[in-house]
């Protein structure tokens, strides 16, 4: 006999300032304990679909942390290189002095001349290291 799942209220069952692109562990156990409460003794159903779809909700989110992290990490190497990027609708060529985080975007912080400007790290086409006397090699 097929059984109707209707909304209890149309309210957000989420905090405002939860993120809902994230599953944790505790948001998972909670789902599937309410699937355990909920579903008809004499037809069970199958939790093993379910944990696999957590894990790879997991493995994705995983993966996405590492890209970040890595980006990150990137962005700090930069520090004290000179780069050739984009800046301001022109190539130009500068040393990364700093590195910011907007919106979790790395920035670098570009000499230029006598002037700073921030520069997104997907913007930069070639990065050299200086050399002591001269120009450096350029990558």
């Amino acid at each position: 006999m097929p059984m109707s799942v209707e909304p209890l209220s149309g309210g957000n069952p989420l905090p405002p300032s939860a993120d809902r692109a994230v599953l944790s562990a505790q948001d998972f156990w909670k789902l599937l304990l309410t699937q355990l409460q909920m579903q008809d003794p004499f037809t069970v159903g199958d939790t093993q679909a379910m944990l696999q779809q957590f894990v790879a909700l997991q493995s994705a989110q995983s993966a996405t942390e590492v890209a970040e992290g890595l980006k990150r990490v990137q962005a700090l190497l930069m520090l004290g290189r000179e780069i050739q990027a984009l800046i301001d609708g022109q190539w130009q060529k500068g040393t990364v002095v700093s590195v910011a985080f907007n919106e979790d975007q790395p920035h670098l912080l570009v000499q230029l001349g006598a002037e700073t400007k921030a520069v997104p790290l997907s913007t930069v086409s070639a990065i050299t290291i200086p050399q002591s006397g001269g120009e450096g090699r350029w990558a």
